[in-house]
């Protein structure tokens, strides 16, 4: 009998370890799986034709992607005198069955980005088939020109099969027409029958980022385009935007007003207008934190662009309801502009003279085509999102030369701003004209942070006895506020750590958006 139980407890503990060694043995992961995918090099370009077949016969395997990372500035086609080399690309191309490439044809007609897409889209695909069996003998010209309607066109089917994505990176998407703007920009509008990008929440600029720019020079963008592409994401929460200047006067754009889900926009080492920041501004339906910082990086050409406090202010009180955290980082001192835009309200200016169509002709031509579109989750006119003129701004005279009162902001608990930007520029060691309001007046009841930037006691009379009055006013007024700096040390702001030429210049950090594995 003893035997027996010997026997019986060898066998359960033989049959145990046997669980643990099969519990233990490692998921058999696809070798096509991933975390991050990004399209900058050569060889990231390289790899979209196999990664895109792939997906398309195993849709699951797109399901693991949650980071998407694009720049086209970086792309050989795009750099006059590039050549394409070896690309060492991620995934090894391959020819590919005529069964297999009539399934992507299929899934790029179920797209419905239109017969003008289609006519980029299929051939160049087609072309991309042809490489990889046969070989193409092209000239430079020719082959930078097929790549390009190529990489356009792959980068907007991978974006449409990958569901998941939950953060975008957006470096140049190029100054050309082309199928990834337009599936973007449809995507946001639910214009065609499966609109992608449902669970992307944060999207971060990234031109500059990736080598295609000094480091210590702005990026040129246009903001206005960036934010036409995403602001109607229906998840967008986050936003953000480092080491830019703005190119949108170049090539305006009409943006849809209260119209985006964005909570939190932060914007850093920046040249942009006042009249741009406001019409980005005017954008989400209910901001609730804001951090912008005007920093002057070297310019490529031009001076900076001019920032008036007052039209930043007027659009900022859209949001005077849910706002919580502003970081407002504005030299006033050195913009030489102490007014207001005479234009704060071009937006409604432009749709009631000129009412531009921001859209490419890619989109004007699928509206003449009947095409299924999916329902807007708000119910409201897509095209009436597009191209309805701005709100006309009311321009608030008693404010002045200053960004204005934050006294009536219902949820405000955090405050970073320049003391000048509050209170006015000052000459000969007083303040250049009166403010309509005491700082005391100026702050939210709710305040439970403030950080004044570029105050120093004793350099400003006027501005010493605001501060004054604020310290002894602050418990009575201000019962939550809890911290308070820069009145007892001057608090430098970023714009005042980064001027001239030389190595104290801000260098924008390289960043690595490499493909992760799942």
């Amino acid at each position: 009998m003893a035997d027996i139980v010997k026997m019986k407890s060898r066998r359960e503990s033989s049959s145990d370890e046997d669980s643990g060694r099969l519990a233990k043995k490692p998921r058999t992961v696809h070798p096509l799986t991933y975390k991050s995918v990004r399209i900058i090099t050569q060889g990231d370009i390289d790899s979209l034709y196999p990664l895109i077949v792939a997906y398309i016969e195993t849709p699951s395997l797109a399901d693991s992607i949650t980071d998407f990372a694009i720049d086209m500035d970086t792309w050989p086609c795009n750099i006059v005198g590039s050549g394409f080399g070896d690309s060492n690309p991620e995934v090894s191309p391959h020819p590919v069955e005529d069964q297999l490439h009539a399934a992507v044809e299929s899934y790029v007609r179920d797209m419905g980005l239109g017969d003008g897409a289609l006519q980029i889209m299929l051939p160049a695909l087609e072309w991309k088939k042809r490489q990889l069996r046969d070989g193409v003998q092209e000239s430079r010209g020719e082959r930078a020109r097929h790549e390009k309607d190529f990489a356009t066109s792959a980068s907007a089917i991978l974006l449409a099969l990958c569901k998941n994505i939950t953060t975008l990176y957006l470096g140049s998407l190029g100054w050309i027409e082309s199928p990834f703007q337009l599936y973007m920009l449809l995507s946001g509008m639910n214009r065609i029958p499966q609109p992608g990008l449902r669970n992307v929440t944060r999207v971060e600029a990234i031109a500059g980022a990736t080598g295609s720019n000094s480091e210590r020079e702005h990026a040129w963008v246009s903001f206005q385009k960036h934010f036409n592409y995403i602001c109607r994401l229906p998840a967008l929460e986050s936003v953000v935007l480092d080491g830019f200047a703005d190119k949108s006067c170049v090539n305006p754009h009409t943006l849809p007003q209260s119209a985006s889900s964005i909570k939190k926009i932060s914007i850093h080492h920046a040249d942009m207008s006042s009249r741009v920041i406001g019409k980005l501004l005017a954008v989400p339906k209910h901001l609730e934190e804001l951090s912008l910082s005007l920093s002057k990086l070297r310019l490529f050409f031009g001076g900076p662009s001019q920032i008036f406090p007052r039209t930043v202010g007027e659009y900022l009180s859209r949001h005077r309801e849910t706002l919580r955290v502003l970081d407002l980082d504005m030299d006033i001192s050195n913009c030489g502009c102490h007014g207001y835009d005479s234009e704060s309200d071009s937006d409604r200016e432009e749709g009631s003279r000129h009412r531009p169509n921001p859209v490419s002709s890619l989109v004007r031509g699928l509206e003449q085509q009947p095409k299924p579109r999916a329902p807007s989750p708000s119910g409201s006119s897509d095209e009436a999102w597009l191209l309805s003129p701005s709100l006309p701004v009311e321009v608030n005279l008693e404010h002045g030369n200053i960004v204005g009162s934050f006294g009536d902001y219902k949820s405000m608990t955090h405050l970073s701003i320049g003391i000048k930007t509050l209170l006015g520029p000052t000459q000969d060691g007083k303040l250049a004209e009166h403010p309509p309001c005491r700082l005391i007046d100026a702050l939210p009841p709710s305040l439970e942070y403030l950080r004044l930037y570029g105050y120093e006691r004793g350099e400003n009379a006027d501005i010493d006895e605001h501060v004054n009055e604020f310290m002894e006013k602050r418990e009575e007024r201000l019962p939550l506020l809890k911290e308070v700096k820069g009145v007892d040390g001057r608090v430098e702001p970023e714009s005042s750590m980064y001027k001239g030429q030389d190595d104290s210049t801000w260098q924008r950090p390289k960043r690595d958006f490499g493909w992760v594995k799942a």
